[in-house]
């Protein structure tokens, strides 16, 4: 039970939250993975509006907005790695600056009572260049501030995500970001398996981004392992947003209103569709791969708009009259199987392709910068990086 001091004192700190974080606009930086720039910002622009300004940084895109506009964005973007907003810098040369510097921060505004966050430091041609030392000051000027701050003690019951702060020092400037996102945005909530080299949810987003899907057409999956493609186009096709399944670690700061994210979560609903018919076939020659994904589909409830079966990928024809994508990721030859294996595969996908799925548009997965292979039409390649690998998408149509 609060007392009437634990009152007064949490009475002020509303208002210094409201005054200080949720009144005021932020600047917020989208990590986003390298050749993913383009539909992400496309993206952001959408959900934002066109008249405000979206910069494109080195690793990412920044815009300025308020908290309301953090939670949109964590919920709805497809291509976002993880969502940070920037709450204060200084300059520092020595520790001792640095200790004070600390503890000016008003800590209190962002973070739960004795919840010391995670400090990520990165440091470059400053004098302070020891991240661990600087790490350290961190810790303690957090503890010590939050302490002194003398807040109401947190319900225990209640679970504390853990929060991470990011330290970017350059020419001994300090930049502090607070991660909204918790877990990376890939991860949607979806999937409780893994599976041989799996794609990334947000990549799987932007590749079909690139390929031309628009969540209208059909979507052919036919090595669909654990289902990011599918899953990815069943989402954009029923107007789910890729967070709608999960939390993230702003619903645990100071200043998060819930009543807030209700409304923008109610909002999406409103815009979420049914589908009648199938439209995404997923397929894979191997038994645990289709079933797993299977399962997913299931518990998510796609059942009505994704068709999970064992097939051979080069024994497929078109599933329905409509034209749409057939989009693959097969194996690279780096990590699973052989270079010669890959090369012989892409090509045998081609040759079937060519032959049978005329007309539809096909996205491909590849290492080869120019593959040795035939390919039929004109096709754009698009660079991008995935698990530490250099690979490249190839679009176009049969």
């Amino acid at each position: 039970m609060i007392g009437k001091v634990g009152m007064t004192k949490t009475g002020a700190l509303e208002k210094r939250i409201k005054r200080n974080v949720t009144a005021r606009d932020h600047r917020f930086f989208v990590v986003v993975s390298p050749g993913l720039e383009s539909v992400c910002r496309m993206e952001l622009e959408g959900l934002l509006g066109k008249d405000r300004s979206v910069s494109v940084l080195e690793g990412g895109l920044e815009f300025t907005g308020q908290v309301t506009d953090l939670y949109r964005a964590n919920l709805h973007l497809r291509t976002a790695s993880r969502i940070l907003m920037r709450f204060a810098d200084f300059s520092a040369t020595d520790f001792r600056t640095l200790e004070k510097k600390v503890r000016d921060i008003p800590w209190e505004l962002y973070l739960a009572r004795s919840h010391i966050p995670v400090i990520h430091v990165t440091a470059r041609k400053s004098r302070l260049n020891h991240t661990g030392a600087i790490d350290q000051r961190f810790r303690e000027g957090i503890a010590w501030r939050l302490e002194m701050a003398d807040l109401p003690v947190p319900d225990e019951s209640t679970p504390v995500s853990e929060q991470q702060v990011f330290v970017r020092v350059v020419q001994d400037r300090f930049e502090l970001s607070l991660d909204s996102s918790g877990d990376l945005l890939y991860m949607r909530g979806l999937k409780t398996k893994g599976g041989k080299a799996p794609m990334r949810e947000n990549l799987a987003a932007g590749l079909l981004m690139l390929s031309g899907y628009d969540g209208k057409m059909p979507l052919v999956d036919p090595m669909c392992g654990t289902g990011s493609f599918s899953l990815e186009a069943a989402l954009m096709a029923r107007h789910i947003p890729p967070g709608w399944f999960r939390a993230f670690a702003f619903e645990r700061w100071p200043c998060f209103r819930e009543g807030a994210f209700r409304h923008i979560r109610s909002a999406a609903e409103e815009t979420m569709v049914r589908c009648t018919s199938p439209m995404i076939y997923a397929s894979d020659i191997e038994e645990k791969a289709f079933l797993s994904l299977a399962d997913t589909v299931k518990s998510a409830g796609l059942e009505d708009l994704v068709q999970v079966r064992q097939a051979d990928a080069l024994e497929l024809y078109p599933p329905c009259p409509e034209k749409g994508l057939v989009m693959v990721n097969p194996p690279y030859g780096l990590r699973l199987g052989s270079e010669k294996a890959s090369r012989a595969l892409i090509q045998n996908l081609f040759r079937t392709w060519e032959t049978r799925f005329k007309g539809w548009r096909i996205g491909v997965v590849s290492p080869f910068d120019r593959p040795s292979v035939r390919i039929p039409g004109a096709m754009v390649r698009h660079r991008f990086h995935h698990g530490g690998l250099r690979l490249f998408l190839f679009t176009g149509k049969v």
